[in-house]
């Protein structure tokens, strides 16, 4: 990871997910039956953040 990598603080940049995408997400994990951490390895997330999303429709 190089500087322009990096926020103020020094950690990596956060990503951010739109409401949408969220909810597409936590669907296709609830209809899949797999295990979170399964499905969120295949989306490139980890676990906890997946947990985090409300399962919920979109606002």
């Amino acid at each position: 990871m190089n500087d322009t990598d990096r926020n103020e603080t020094g950690t990596g940049s956060r990503r951010h997910f739109d409401p949408t995408d969220k909810r597409h997400t936590v669907e296709l994990s609830v209809k899949s039956e797999r295990a979170i951490p399964a499905v969120a390895e295949e989306l490139g997330i980890t676990s906890w953040i997946l947990r985090g999303w409300p399962a919920g429709p979109a606002p």
